[in-house]
């Protein structure tokens, strides 16, 4: 039962003693009233005969003739309760404020008290005594009554009268109750006397008329309480017991609270009196005990400790229970415990499990305690395991903390009851679901100390928690760990907000001097105290974007939403200087920032608790760096922390040349591209889907604020380029925006090849030559482009370049042959194309007539930063003249070399002819940069032509003897320049 029901039971006791009747013991004379006597009590409600009690008596009175000294008597109505002695009088104005005048006399007479006070203009006065009151017959109710003389110089006239209240007079040898327990939703009561049904003389005839049953906020029967609900009272065996049942109720389970109350019961000696409010004690489950007292067909139960348990015992009929004080005994613990009896006029005890172990059995048997009596058992006492506990012991009045419920049993209703720092309970019912579980959210709205109890509703088994601490929440407020936030116009700028005692923010940006405003409110979702909100720059000028405004949030369980800002359009943005609105990107500028903790409707940032601001500053397009990387990194270089590792350990360098199938990244230096990105719409939501939707967009369309061309710079004569065509496939975008750089990472090997034959540079078209593929020697130059007022990213074009060539794959050796000494510690070293960080296998495999026979191996030989490689055998097993063969393989592509070698004396190797450095240092491309040709040394002589036919657009690759990267003349025109010099050699002699 909730804390509700003690507030009930006080209101009606105290309307009990609040009657509007006349006295009988004080003598009234005199005209219609111009007085009153209201809002009196006393605070004693029964008195036995005999016995003498201290009363407390509070009348008050109210008068329209003043000036006067008066008088109030106080008397009961009848002779059987007497006022003896007076503790203490005192009188008191209106509202409990001194009185005018004060008390000349307070006199008992005949049992009654009388009050005197000077005159004095109290309109309104009251008097409050304390007294001994005694009672000298059972007469029942006796009313206390109060009346007031205005003018005590006119004796005993009163104008007005009143009852304070009544008091049961009783005899102490009325019927007493024994005992009323609830089982199975039916109350046994016992008396100790005869007060049934069967009416022996002298006894009162029971019906609902006598009896008052509260369960929980219900009160039942028409006794001393009218309930709006009905009960039956049952006939017993004997006088002093009988059963109630209440209508419509099946059965009371041991989370409620009942009691019950009789009005005047007598005897069959006369003797009367009355049972005020007791306890009903209530059962979860009930065994009987078996009729045919033999044992046979006793009653068994299994219980969860902590129930209470009735058991309820027959007779020998088979028909009756048994209300003779039966004497029973009880077996527990391997023992038989000291007997007991039934009790007066009673059929059931209970027996509480709390006192018994886990695993008990219990039984129960009668007088005279053989194997034949009358026997009810518990079998087995279980553990229901049923815990409470709340998240958090301490939180404030705008949070919530929550209980949780478990049991080893499901499907079970759980109450539970949370009382608050002002004794106020609130009972949630929750079920356990099929693991034993549920939990209820308690929002408190209270300072103070909650407790937690929980009830199992079928058991009655409980639990509770530790006390919840609520304290009263601080207002709150939001703030800037950053006050000024910079970054370029159109990047998304990070606005990180804290929140103190609060989930919500409003967000106020811009302003009417700026011609942009926007009101937004975050909500912090994870609790974590921090929202971090992302503005798009680019987007928030965007007349398209309007609804959204180019917000959002870092997190996924944080949220927000844009609020009215009284603009135009409503809603989001207020445009007090663009002309015709805003269409382009936010320009560079300062934005003010104001934030108030909490949320209001409309949103409301006049009195922010911080303020700050966001700086745009003018973006730029600053550089275009072209590095290679091996091939067998693809897939593993996903964002701009993997470019920076490989950038660190030397598997992506900046390079002007790079093997067939590598790949290719284009490092873009440029700020404000972050927001363009972003807010690309692509079916494929992944920032390489959209910024090859930008690129890719032919002149003019919206999206094409910027585009990335890389086209051959080397073709051939009256002929359109080659262009490279980046696609999903072959490419992946990284943004790095914290850097203000994009890196796109090409798969040479997978990238498509076409000539753009309509010179448009922007993808395929009906008239471009596709299906085509990089070739050995082909060169390009990569292009990125920032267009001319596209969306104000750029006031003038701005474009960034850079250069490189392809070649075909291969590795080669410093030497060939290739001798080495019969001795270990053996180096083989060269040098190849593939990009740095590159692997691949070097084999060195006996031949001819070589015994024994070997093999040796060095795998993962890695290319370094200058594209040199350098491995060791060991060949100290070999013997001289033994032949072999070195191979090198990288499994990627299947590029190979073949180099022949012979086993000499140790110390009659040769010694590698050092290789030229393969890689010139890159410069930093320009806006202004424009690759130029290579000079090509013309030789004096030139031998005749022979006509040849025109090559081809994808000439075949043929090998050469001359590596590419040798620098000078080719081996004709150094024979002419060394035979030039002789004979300029000879002239001179």
């Amino acid at each position: 039962m909730t804390g509700n029901s003690d507030k009930f039971r006080a209101v009606f006791l105290a309307a009990l003693m609040v009657l509007s009747v006349v006295a009988g013991t004080v003598a009234f004379s005199g005209s219609v009233a111009a007085q009153s006597v209201s809002g009196s009590s006393i605070d004693k409600s029964q008195i036995a005969t005999g016995e003498t009690k201290t009363v407390t008596i509070t009348t008050n009175v109210t008068t329209t003739t003043t000036g006067n000294a008066r008088e109030i008597s106080i008397g009961p109505s009848s002779s059987s309760l007497s006022i003896d002695s007076i503790q203490s009088v005192e009188a008191f104005g209106s509202g409990g404020s001194s009185i005018n005048g004060s008390v000349t006399s307070a006199s008992i007479a005949n049992g009654n008290l009388t009050v005197q006070k000077s005159s004095g203009a109290d309109a309104a006065w009251g008097v409050w005594a304390v007294v001994e009151v005694s009672a000298s017959s059972p007469t029942g109710s006796v009313n206390v009554n109060t009346a007031l003389n205005d003018d005590t110089s006119t004796p005993n006239t009163y104008d007005d009268s009143s009852t304070i209240g009544s008091v049961e007079v009783y005899n102490t040898n009325s019927p007493k109750l024994v005992k009323a327990v609830e089982a199975d939703g039916t109350i046994m009561v016992s008396f100790d006397d005869g007060v049934n049904q069967s009416q022996p003389a002298g006894a009162t005839d029971l019906s609902d008329q006598n009896v008052s049953v509260f369960v929980d906020d219900a009160v039942y029967g028409s006794g001393p309480v009218d309930g709006p609900n009905g009960l039956n009272v049952e006939a017993g065996t004997t006088d002093g017991s009988f059963n109630i049942t209440l209508n419509g109720v099946n059965d009371i389970t041991p989370n409620q609270e009942v009691d019950i109350r009789f009005g005047e019961i007598s005897d069959v000696g006369g003797n009367t009196g009355v049972v005020k409010n007791k306890s009903v004690t209530l059962t979860s489950q009930v065994v009987y005990t078996d009729s045919a007292m033999d044992g046979v067909d006793s009653s068994n139960t299994t219980a969860y400790q902590g129930e209470n348990v009735g058991v309820i015992f027959f007779d020998g009929s088979e028909e009756n229970l048994d209300y003779s004080d039966t004497s029973i005994e009880r077996y527990e613990g391997n023992s038989w415990q000291a007997s007991r009896s039934t009790g007066v006029n009673s059929a059931i005890i209970t027996y509480d499990t709390d006192n018994a172990d886990l695993g008990d059995y219990i039984n129960w048997r009668t007088s005279p305690f053989g194997l034949t009596d009358r026997v009810a058992n518990i079998t087995d006492v279980r553990d229901l395991d049923l815990t409470a506990s709340v998240n958090d012991t301490s939180v404030t009045t705008e949070e919530q903390f929550e209980i949780d419920v478990s049991a080893t049993d499901s499907g079970r209703q759980v109450d539970i009851d949370v009382t608050d720092p002002d004794d106020d309970t609130t009972t949630h019912t929750v079920t356990l679901d099929s693991d034993g579980e549920a939990s209820q959210v308690i929002s408190p709205d209270t300072k103070g100390n909650y407790s937690v109890e929980v009830t199992d509703v079928s058991s009655g088994v409980t639990a509770s928690t530790d006390e919840v601490a609520v304290s009263k929440a601080q207002e709150g407020s939001a703030s800037l760990p950053e006050t000024i936030i910079t970054d370029q116009a159109g990047d998304i700028v990070n606005v990180t907000i804290t929140l103190s005692n609060t989930d919500e923010a409003i967000v106020g940006l811009g302003g009417d001097d700026i011609g942009y405003e926007a009101n937004v409110s975050v909500e912090d979702g994870n609790d974590d105290g921090e929202v971090v909100l992302q503005w798009n720059s680019f987007a928030a000028g965007q007349a398209s974007n309007a609804d959204n405004a180019g917000f959002s949030v870092a997190h996924d369980d944080d949220d927000v939403t844009l609020e009215d800002s009284g603009g135009s359009p409503a809603g989001s943005l207020v445009d007090t200087s663009v002309m015709g609105g805003l269409g382009d990107s936010l320009e560079a500028g300062d934005y003010d920032l104001a934030l108030t903790g909490g949320s209001t409707n409309p949103a409301d940032t006049s009195s922010p608790d911080t303020v700050g601001t966001v700086t745009l500053e003018r973006r730029t397009t600053d550089g275009l760096n072209l590095w290679v990387a091996p091939h067998s990194l693809d897939g593993d270089i996903g964002g701009p922390g993997d470019v920076y590792a490989n950038i660190e350990n030397g598997n992506v360098t900046q390079s002007s040349r790079i093997a067939s199938g590598d790949l290719l990244i284009a490092e873009v230096q440029a700020s404000g591209l972050e927001g363009v990105i972003a807010d690309e719409n692509a079916a494929n939501d992944t920032t390489t889907a959209k910024f090859l939707n930008i690129t890719r967009a032919s002149p003019g369309a919206g999206s094409h604020a910027f585009d990335l061309v890389i086209n051959q710079s080397n073709a051939a004569a009256n002929s359109q380029p080659k262009v490279l065509a980046p696609n999903n496939v072959s490419t992946t975008v990284i943004d790095d925006s914290n850097n203000d750089t994009v890196f796109v990472v090409i798969d040479t090997n997978q990238v498509h090849v076409y000539r753009d034959n309509g010179a448009d540079q922007f993808g395929p078209s009906g008239d471009d030559e596709t299906g085509l593929s990089i070739k050995d020697g082909d060169s390009w130059q990569a292009n990125f482009t920032v267009h001319q007022n596209k969306d104000s990213l750029a006031k003038k074009v701005q474009t960034v370049r850079d250069n490189i060539k392809t070649e075909s794959r291969n590795i080669e050796l410093t030497m060939d042959p290739y001798n080495v000494s019969n001795a270990d510690n053996q180096t083989i070293e060269g040098r190849t194309n593939l990009a740095p960080g590159s692997e691949f296998t070097l084999r060195a495999q006996s031949t001819g007539d070589t015994e024994p026979k070997f093999l040796k191996i060095s795998e993962n030989v890695r290319v370094n930063t200058n594209r040199r490689f350098s491995t060791e055998l060991d060949f100290s097993d070999t013997q001289v003249n033994d032949t072999y063969e070195i191979r090198t393989r990288s499994t990627e592509f299947n590029t190979r070399s073949n180099v022949d070698g012979t086993v000499v004396a140790a110390g009659m190797t040769d010694t590698p002819t050092p290789m030229p450095e393969t890689e010139t240092a890159t410069a930093t491309p320009t806006e202004t940069a424009t690759p130029t040709a290579t000079p090509t040394a013309t030789p004096t002589a030139t031998p005749t032509a022979t006509p040849t036919e025109e090559p081809t657009d994808e000439p075949e690759d043929t090998p050469t003897e001359t590596s590419t990267d040798t620098p000078g003349f080719g081996l004709a025109v150094a024979l002419v320049a060394l035979l030039a010099a002789a004979l300029l050699a000879v002239r001179r002699d």
